[in-house]
């Protein structure tokens, strides 16, 4: 299923909040003033989810040399970040919105992560009440650059998904969310979960408990289920339905998951690698859970009403 369409922010909009708040950041750079060489390499870096055609608002531009390629910029629709040997990451503005945003330091606290790159202290401090003020003009109905303000339609089950993820994990190195999934993790992935994982079914969310980034073990949300995999073990998967939302913290650090009759099955997810998480990967799997059974008593998704298969 395609992706919601995102809310934007007119881009002259975008750009008198860029002046407002970096106004004294000589590192910061604001359209029109972004030379076309950044532009390329910006383009380059975030090509998993910025368009070619989307307009850049501003770079922040976190290299030596001055190529553009790590820091972070602003689009109408998303604000983007890359720190040196990361993923390139990215946040709609409408995720962003009534998430609690602080300044820590040099990084900028989100909801339940961070966002984290080559900046300094001062920049956080811009950079936290920039994105304060563009969360807060998602929902104001300011008609788009492009087209009229659009009537915000109820979610799909893989919007609830994303957002009770994002909400609940935030952002952490190994957790990557649609549509900034490494390709490579993606393909991984795909080839691990193969029996259960349809060619259709778009990865949401991966959980990464390797220690080398190829995504293997770990576990995968989509719009149907939850995948996993715990290290050398085989690869299981839960119809978002079928999953018991009463999930239980093992004293050894595991996760009890269950599925509900008639499809009983007992299996445990490991997420010792990131112990401080799994409160809260039980509270997210529980709320999706949650979400899945009301959507099927209310029989208002089709996806959901298909998933078990």
């Amino acid at each position: 299923m395609d992706p919601t369409p995102l809310q934007e922010i007119p881009l002259p909009l975008l750009v008198r909040l860029a002046r407002e708040h970096f106004a004294d950041d000589t590192d910061v750079k604001i359209d029109p003033d972004i030379s076309r060489s950044v532009l390329r390499n910006v383009h380059a870096a975030h090509a998993i989810h910025v368009a070619p055609a989307d307009p850049i608002a501003l770079v922040y531009d976190g290299t030596l040399f001055g190529g553009g390629d790590l820091g972070f910029i602003a689009t109408p629709t998303r604000f983007c970040w890359r720190t040196s040997l990361a993923h390139p990451r990215t946040l709609a503005w409408e995720e962003l919105a009534g998430l609690p945003i602080e300044p820590n330091a040099s990084r900028v606290a989100v909801g339940a992560g961070h966002i984290e790159g080559p900046w300094f202290s001062s920049t956080a401090r811009r950079l936290a009440g920039f994105l304060r003020a563009c969360a807060g003009q998602v929902d104001t109905g300011v008609p788009s650059y492009r087209r009229p303000a659009r009537t915000v339609q109820p979610a799909t089950f893989a919007d609830v998904v994303r957002q009770i993820a994002r909400r609940t994990l935030g952002e952490h190195a190994w957790v990557h969310y649609a549509p900034s999934i490494p390709p490579r993790m993606e393909r991984n992935v795909r080839i691990v979960h193969a029996r259960r994982l349809a060619g259709d079914d778009r990865l949401l969310v991966v959980y990464d408990n390797t220690v080398f980034g190829s995504a293997s073990d770990g576990f995968v949300l989509t719009e149907r289920a939850l995948h996993l995999r715990n290290f050398w073990g085989a690869a299981v998967a839960f119809a978002w339905p079928d999953l018991e939302p009463d999930i239980s913290i093992t004293d050894s650090g595991f996760l009890a998951l269950e599925a509900r009759p008639p499809r009983t099955t007992k299996v445990t997810l490991d997420v010792r690698t990131h112990p401080e998480l799994i409160r809260d990967v039980a509270s997210a799997l529980s709320e999706i859970a949650r979400a899945a059974r009301g959507a099927c008593a209310r029989a208002d998704t089709e996806t959901i009403l298909g998933a078990r298969r």
